[in-house]
Formats: C-alpha cells, structure tokens, sequence
C-alpha cells in the first residue's frame, strides 16, 4: 500500500480566523461565481509525500491546493470503479496523477513535468478494490485536514458541494 503524508504549507488560509465564506478580509471584493475555484486552486495548499515499497515523490515543495488533490483523487476513484485507466493533471501545477489497469491490477503514477519532458513514477500496483479504498482514504484525509484547522470551513458551500462531488462525509 502507499504511505501518504500530507500536512499544510505555509498559507494564511490554515491560519487566519475563517468566515463562512472567506478567510478573514483577504477577498472581500471577489465575487460569489469565482468562490468556487479559488477554493480549488488557491486555499489550504499541502505538502505531499506519497512512497510506497517500490518508490517515493515528494511534492512538498510544489503548490498543492487540497482540494484540487483531493478532486483528482476522486476523479482516479470513479474511473476505478468503472474500471477505466485514466490521468489527470492539477489545476496550477504541471503534476499529473494517473491510473492505468494492466489485467486485474491498476498501476497508480504521478508524472511530473520538468524541462525535458514528463518524469514518471509508478507509485504501486494494487488491485482495483485496494485503490478505491487508498483514493477514498486520501480523499477524507485531505478534508479531515482542512476542517482540523479550519472547523468554520465545513459551513462554506463551496467547500460542501465538493466533499458531495467526492462522495465524502464532513466529520
């Protein structure tokens, strides 16, 4: 199985007193149609490590925004259950996470873009049921986080429509 750390990178959004809608003073002035994608790209950004027996990518010094992670996650989740391979890239970062079924067995990567082109590591392999559960695990943990440091953001509706869209709960 895959190990994954996450824990907060330095961002006023883990921090500063949170309302229901935004933190602090900080985008008073943005307008309710654009919450939802700065929730997406800009809030609560991790530092990531994922390692395996196999491998290791540490993605700690990357922007990571939790709930983009958390979205691809899901997004790998769903095509698993409907066994289907597929890759999908973060919001604001070159960093793609991706699926492939290879007999009974998924193979499960993150393809980092550099200079030369994109850098791949196979992170496991496992069994479809076993990666449902790791991408649903990762999933709830990326939202247990934000709302350990955030307890008010669970009444965000942006916040609630995607831990709906990932099928999650708010503990």
């Amino acid at each position: 199985m895959i190990k994954v750390d996450i824990k907060p990178n330095a961002d006023a959004s883990w921090s500063e007193p949170w309302g229901s809608r935004f933190p602090g003073d900080r985008r008073s002035g943005t307008p309710e149609t654009s919450e939802s994608s700065l929730f997406l790209v800009e809030y609560f950004p991790l530092g990531l490590t994922m390692e395996s027996p196999e491998s290791k990518v540490d993605l700690r010094t990357s922007l990571i925004p939790s709930i983009d992670f958390a979205m691809i996650m899901s997004g790998l989740r769903k095509a698993a259950q409907r066994d289907a391979s597929c890759r999908l890239e973060l919001t604001i970062s070159q960093i793609e996470f991706s699926t492939e079924f290879t007999g009974q067995e998924i193979t499960f990567s993150v393809h980092i873009a550099r200079r030369d082109g994109f850098h791949t590591t196979d992170l496991a392999r496992m069994t479809r049921a076993n990666f449902i559960t790791f991408a649903t695990e990762t999933c709830q943990k990326c939202v247990d986080l934000i709302i350990s440091h955030q307890p008010r953001v669970s009444e965000n509706p942006s916040f609630k429509k995607y831990v709906e869209i990932m099928g999650l709960q708010i503990s």
